[in-house]
């Protein structure tokens, strides 16, 4: 059974993060509180109650809505952040198996979010899985996935059955959904600015 992180552990390892967003508001939106998958709202739901939920970090509408149908025909949930700091407060407050994360969202991209989060886990128990999605094709760009941090890659546009074989990768049937310790220097961050400068944002979780 994989151990929980615990939030408070690793305030001092993010404690010097510093970025600066350039999005004035970003969205959380959580789908089993949605009408959009086209599907069995049903499924959506008994997803979420049994923990099959995953965090998307995508800031196209479009791609957002492909991926949470995606996610609900194999069995899944998903709560879509549309900025890299949004998918951080998220990982904060929710519990989640895996983070699908794009690479280049503006402000926060994936390459950064994923090294604060990788920062944050160096002295943890548990390390949450996360799959780089990115229409990039030029060469090399896999490998500065990997040497980001991040566990494997999905190009653009996704097939559902290379998303299939990514959940099965790294989502194990026993797979518990972890609590990222690593926002909580973050959050203090976003909310408090202090000298070095961090922005503030809201969140408006559409219900």
């Amino acid at each position: 059974r994989a151990h929980s992180l615990r939030r408070a552990d690793l305030l001092a390892a993010v404690a010097d993060e510093v970025w600066n967003p350039e999005e004035s508001r970003t969205v959380l939106t959580r789908s089993a509180q949605h009408s959009q998958l086209g599907g069995n709202d049903d499924a959506t739901v008994a997803a979420r109650a049994e923990g099959r939920v995953v965090l998307v970090a995508e800031d196209n509408v479009i791609n957002q809505d492909v991926i949470r149908q995606q996610l609900a025909i194999l069995g899944y949930d998903c709560d879509i952040a549309a900025s890299g700091s949004t998918a951080l407060r998220a990982l904060a407050e929710g519990t989640y198996l895996l983070l699908l994360c794009d690479c280049h969202m503006p402000g926060m991209d994936g390459f950064e979010l994923t090294r604060v989060i990788r920062t944050g886990e160096r002295s943890a128990s548990a390390r949450l899985p996360i799959i780089a999605i990115t229409a990039n094709a030029l060469p090399g760009e896999a490998a500065r996935c990997k040497a980001a941090g991040m566990d494997d890659y999905l190009a653009k546009p996704i097939e559902i059955r290379s998303l299939e074989s990514v959940l099965v990768r790294w989502i194990p049937a026993n797979k518990r959904p972890l609590r990222s310790s690593v926002t909580d220097a973050v959050l203090t961050g976003l909310d408090e600015p202090h000298d070095a400068g961090l922005a503030t944002e809201t969140i408006d979780l559409r219900k």
